[in-house]
């Protein structure tokens, strides 16, 4: 189980324990609101909320020193980070046809994907097609245990975590995909203990 980061973490944890053959087996994946990828921060649920700190978080984890080169925290939040070959690639693991018509509602503010910065983009896309930093980016997600995926309506990450959840279920796993309203934790836990029997 594991919130934001942490449902980065338990998500890739789970994939590496299924291809691994890990024991004890894992007996199902609960992701609050996960953080799946870095490649795309034009989703349409990074639209309306303002994904600054995403970025600027997700590559100081990546090892980037973003107080020297702050101009790649702006870039990233155009796709500045990803090489065009990459954007091609992440297609085939993010397809925004799994998201439901009431995520498009904003789908005329799109903003353009900016020219990659070459440094940048060199630099992160050994990270941004390894499911160990961005599960959404697994090839295979057959085999996992059942998920429970909660995403929050108004949350940068609602619409990889829905992607995430429509792919577990067409790869065979039982996923439970819920979608608040809410960016309280607490409804979120209720969902959980409701979910489970809890």
């Amino acid at each position: 189980m594991g919130d934001w980061a942490g449902g980065n973490l338990a998500a890739s944890i789970t994939q590496r324990r299924r291809t691994r053959r890990g024991e004890p087996k894992l007996l199902g994946q609960v992701l609050l609101y996960p953080s799946l990828q870095f490649s795309d921060l034009q989703t349409f649920s990074y639209h309306y909320i303002d994904p600054y700190s995403v970025a600027f978080f997700y590559l100081l984890y990546a090892g980037v020193d973003v107080n020297a080169l702050p101009d790649f925290i702006e870039a990233a939040l155009s796709n500045g980070h990803v090489n065009y070959e990459e954007r091609k690639h992440r297609e085939q693991y993010m397809n925004y046809s799994l998201l439901p018509d009431a995520f498009r509602y904003n789908s005329t503010e799109t903003l353009k994907e900016t020219q990659p910065i070459n440094e940048l983009a060199d630099f992160l896309t050994p990270l941004l097609t390894d499911p160990d930093f961005a599960p959404l980016m697994q090839t295979d997600l057959s085999g996992l245990p059942s998920a429970l995926v909660v995403t929050n309506e108004f949350d940068v990450l609602r619409d990889e975590g829905t992607m995430y959840a429509r792919r577990l279920e067409a790869a065979g796993c039982l996923c439970n995909g819920t979608i608040t309203n809410t960016v309280s934790t607490e409804c979120s836990i209720s969902i959980i203990k409701w979910r489970l029997g809890g």
